[in-house]
């Protein structure tokens, strides 16, 4: 199971990654001094997984940059196989071997150990648009070995049950090998736009927005990020004297849910920004957002206070000179005095 996108796994990051899961655990060391048999050697441990991270250059270090944190509470071993049994007997005693070397936290281990594996995230995962959904990791035959549940169907949320595939939908070797990898995009004409929607979620056309904004842009070789920030809540719209303005609805194209939380229409929006090798740069649907407390709206609203305040004087100076010239008022400057 994926790790969710919750405080209690990542506490405030705007991420899922391994140093914001690092970070969350220490800091819960706090309150609970035993959530791990050896805090030190957890930072220690972290800090080398990290270090080890951010070697981009090194090709067996690949998996770290593709999701392979987890949740070790749920997990199913298939051992129908010879190939499966040693696999997950090799998996299993390079993972305990981690967590005897360093610290049981077994879910900052996993990541290392599956890196080590030589394992490989499927060629059609690897599309723009698929970093959210399921992640299977083939052998070198192409043949799926891992397979981790996209994170949204984490037990948080309250949606297993929603994920659950349909009979003859599951991942398999058919639904993951031999297929092109089409993620790669060419900035030939070395433009890169930033779609950016702000706004309600009852009234959010998104349907529109791919096919006659991004899609077009995308064929004519032009890098997009799409950026959406919504809320849920009931609002007025912008006129909304005007009478029409009061009868928008939703985009219909959007998936309907049962569900308290809108998990299923941020998958449905990454992934169809992804279909069209767009990339998506943040995405959040809140019940309210407020705007006034944000760190850098209230840091630019200050300057901008300071800034009307200096312009106010300096008008003021301006109109006081010009009243003294109109009422004849010269101005004498004793010379050598400053």
């Amino acid at each position: 199971m994926g790790l969710p996108n919750h405080k209690s796994a990542i506490g405030k990051s705007p991420s899922v990654n391994l140093k914001a899961h690092c970070d969350t655990v220490v800091a819960a060391a706090k309150n609970r001094p035993t959530v791990s048999d050896g805090l030190d050697v957890l930072v220690t441990q972290c800090a080398r997984y990290i270090e080890r991270q951010g070697n981009l250059t090194d090709v067996t270090n690949q998996l770290f940059h593709q999701g392979t944190l987890i949740d070790s509470a749920f997990i199913v071993y298939d051992m129908h196989s010879l190939a499966c049994q040693k696999f997950n007997g090799d998996l299993g005693c390079s993972w305990l071997d981690d967590i005897h070397c360093y610290s049981d936290r077994d879910q900052i281990s996993f990541p290392s150990v599956l890196t080590s594996s030589g394992l490989n995230l499927a060629p059609r995962l690897q599309v723009a648009g698929q970093e959210f959904r399921d992640r299977v990791y083939v052998n070198e035959y192409n043949v799926p070995m891992v397979h981790i549940a996209k994170r949204s169907c984490h037990w948080y949320y309250r949606s297993f049950s929603r994920c659950i595939a349909s009979e003859g939908e599951e991942v398999g070797a058919t639904s993951v090998g031999n297929i092109e990898d089409s993620s790669s995009v060419t900035l030939t004409n070395g433009l890169r736009v930033a779609v950016i929607v702000a706004g309600t979620l009852q009234r959010f056309m998104f349907s529109s927005t791919v096919e006659n904004l991004i899609g077009p842009m995308v064929k004519s070789n032009v890098v997009v990020d799409y950026y959406a920030s919504l809320t849920t809540v009931s609002s007025k719209a912008y006129r909304s004297g005007n009478v029409y303005m009061d009868h928008i609805q939703p985009d219909p194209t959007l998936p309907k849910s049962v569900f308290h939380d809108s998990v299923n229409i941020e998958e449905y929006t990454r992934e169809s920004i992804g279909s069209h090798l767009a990339s998506v740069g943040a995405l959040t649907i809140h019940e309210s957002i407020d705007i006034d407390s944000e760190p850098m709206l209230k840091a630019r609203r200050q300057i901008a206070l300071k800034k009307k305040h200096m312009k106010t004087r300096t008008s003021d100076s301006h109109c006081l000179m010009c009243g003294m010239k109109r009422l004849g008022i010269g101005l004498q400057i004793p010379i050598g005095i400053f």
